[in-house]
């Protein structure tokens, strides 16, 4: 008896430490396609737009600046710069909030763009467009 409690612990501890194995392996997967989806949508309203426009100079800083890197230069942590990506972070959110309200959310990311758009519907509703998506 007390072996087979065991061995039936032993198969419960594999189980469970392969599905954490999994579970991140699929958590890292999620981020990077985040940040590739993010990326992709960054480059494709840059090239429609045009970096001679008037958010040519937009484009021109984000690019310069490692927005996501851990290798900040240190003049960054001032407050004339701080306050000026505080600035140019909110004025490229309003636009692209704008911009997706004029293309009906084609320019939002996809989780904002289910969950604005899908507002007000019931679960049979959002479970047959889930269905389609797939």
């Amino acid at each position: 008896g007390l072996i087979a409690v065991v061995i039936l612990l032993n198969v419960v501890i594999a189980i469970v430490s392969d599905t954490w194995s999994d579970s991140v392996n699929d958590t890292r997967e999620v981020f990077w396609q985040s940040r590739v989806e993010i990326l992709f949508q960054y480059r494709m309203l840059k090239s429609y737009i045009g970096t001679d426009s008037f958010f040519g100079p937009l484009f021109a800083y984000i690019d310069k600046v490692e927005l996501y890197g851990n290798q900040m230069n240190k003049k960054s942590v001032d407050g004339k710069t701080s306050f000026l990506r505080l600035l140019i972070s909110f004025i490229a959110n309003v636009f692209w909030f704008v911009l997706g309200l004029v293309t009906f959310g084609l320019f939002w990311p996809r989780k904002l763009r289910q969950y604005i758009l899908s507002a007000g519907m019931n679960s049979r509703e959002e479970n047959e467009i889930e269905e389609v998506q797939k």
